[in-house]
């Protein structure tokens, strides 16, 4: 069989998509941060609108809630910048901006402050001035008085440049409530083309609890006039013990070829050869889903080749990955569960023929996609075990959704199993949250939702009872009694159902009509 005819899913986008694939990741990775703020990372207002910002993956701190005292995220920082590849812009000795975004994610008990620094690329300067200044931005809001027009040098972090806000009552940190962002665009400039050279935050997360610095990082791409071949990170992705997806980018400028991905087990490549005919344009995303017979375990290197029409050939950097070991440790347990329901959990090692290992005496850790799960501490397995242990009443889920639970070996990674599709699902009513605008004219009708929880937090879809308004404005007009339906789904709005007269500060409660406990009100409701 030809090298051409097993690789029948090689695909390709031409100009006009969204390049370097920095941005694909963005859509996986970060997206789901921008969807939960809904404020976007802003335009440039001195560059094309053409362009985009082109984003890497985003780090998280890790926190204990202020309330619940459970492990979740803190915050996330990542970086990126500003291009129009259609345009090959950025380009040598041209200003373009970089930008550092951080998201407020979680409820620390002493508030989140941040203290932003970057460090440049090679060959790449401040490029600071009255048409190219410094932009800040708070939720998508310019915050100009704040925002430093000059950047110093860190005194923590060798060669980067902070970004303090000028605010010293905060010790010139920028304060991070949780459901809050803040966005720093900076204008630079590269005196030569970059490929994936570096950018990196360094964002010191200021919590009460381990105040990290977290380290995002983004490759930059300055486009000279030849053709460039590049990669997002990582360049290889849905990595299996057999299967993997490469990735890499061609700036080809106009110019026709051939261009190829080549694969071995060493630098000579020579496994596997595909390619593909470049019939113009000036910008191809490439990506091969590898149908070479992979093997686990193994350590493969590939690269992006172009061959042009002039018998030129440009050969992108070297890319790696290693294939996963055959899975040695299987997870047995229920998928359907109760929020808060402990179940037993049992782990069987396994030889590489799917035996039992009856001499396995490694110790295992357990983890879950629910961050909020009670899982079982580790255990190293003895003799009477003959390589199965059941958890008694091991595993607590707690988060609603479809959850996994992962059993590895602390001495070796890839040693792993896991049980997925674990299905679970709200617990019963015990509280209600009360949606509704804090600020109001006297007389004005507004919406108001209310949405029933269960004590771990999630919507509680099946409860059917009924709730009754009230309110510290013995003149409010309020919804009347409702019974929640199986088309509620534990969520209800009231359009324009709360109008507020007396002027002050008011509140408005939702009680369950049975059973007062289920509860929930909106307070610091300013009538004016």
């Amino acid at each position: 069989m030809s090298p051409m005819s097993v690789f029948p899913r090689f695909r390709t986008r031409s100009a006009g998509t969204r390049r370097p694939f920095g941005r694909l990741r963005l859509a996986v990775a970060t997206l789901s941060a921008v969807v939960l703020m809904g404020i976007p990372p802003m335009v440039p207002a001195v560059q094309a609108s053409s362009g985009t910002w082109y984003d890497g993956v985003p780090q998280y701190s890790t926190i204990l809630n202020c309330i619940g005292e459970y492990p979740e995220n803190g915050a996330s920082a990542y970086v990126g910048y500003y291009a129009d590849t259609s345009d090959d812009l950025p380009a040598p000795n041209t200003v373009y901006y970089i930008h550092v975004v951080v998201f407020g994610l979680g409820n620390a008990c002493s508030g989140q402050y941040v203290w932003p620094e970057i460090a440049l690329p090679s060959n790449t300067s401040l490029a600071i001035s009255s048409t190219n200044p410094v932009y800040c931005y708070g939720d998508g809001t310019s915050s100009p008085a704040e925002c430093p027009q000059s950047l110093s040098t860190s005194s923590y972090n060798p060669g980067s440049y902070a970004i303090p806000s000028t605010d010293p009552s905060h010790a010139y940190t920028w304060p991070l409530p949780q459901g809050w962002n803040w966005e720093f665009q900076i204008p630079v400039i590269s005196t030569t083309a970059l490929s994936g050279s570096m950018l990196t935050g360094h964002v010191w997360v200021m919590d009460g609890n381990d105040s990290p610095w977290l380290t995002p990082q983004e490759g930059i791409y300055v486009f000279g006039g030849t053709p460039t071949i590049s990669y997002p990170s990582p360049s290889t992705t849905l990595i299996g013990t057999s299967t993997a997806t490469s990735w890499g980018h061609l700036d080809n400028h106009g110019d026709l070829g051939t261009a190829y991905f080549d694969l071995g087990t060493t630098t000579s490549y020579g496994l596997a050869s595909d390619s593909l005919a470049i019939t113009g344009g000036n910008g191809w995303t490439l990506s091969d889903e590898w149908t070479y017979a992979l093997k686990p375990n193994t350590l493969y290197h590939w690269r992006v080749r172009f061959h042009d029409t002039h018998g030129v050939t440009y050969s992108g950097a070297d890319q790696t990955f290693k294939t996963l070991a055959a899975p040695s440790l299987s997870v047995s347990l229920t998928t359907s569960y109760v929020a808060g329901a402990s179940h037993s959990v049992t782990v069987t090692a396994r030889n590489a023929n799917g035996t039992t290992n009856t001499g396995y005496r490694g110790t295992i850790r357990f983890t879950s996609s629910d961050t909020k799960a009670i899982l079982p501490p580790n255990y190293t397995f003895t003799s009477g075990d003959s390589g199965v242990h059941t958890f008694s009443l091991g595993v607590k889920l707690k988060t609603a959704g479809t959850q996994w639970v992962r059993a590895t070996d602390t001495g070796s990674a890839t040693n792993t199993g896991a049980k997925t599709g674990i299905v679970v699902k709200p617990g019963g009513a015990t509280h209600l949250t009360v949606t509704l605008t804090s600020s109001y004219a006297a007389g004005a009708a507004h919406t108001v939702k209310i949405t029933v929880k269960d004590s771990y937090g999630n919507v509680a879809t099946g409860y059917r009872g009924t709730i009754h308004f009230t309110s510290s404005d013995s003149k409010a007009v309020l919804p009347a009694n409702h019974t929640f339906t199986s088309g509620d789904a534990g969520v209800h709005s009231f359009s324009l159902g709360v109008k507020l007269k007396t002027v002050g500060t008011q509140w408005v409660r939702a009680t369950d009509t049975n059973k007062a406990t289920i509860t929930g009100v909106k307070t610091g409701i300013h009538v004016t």
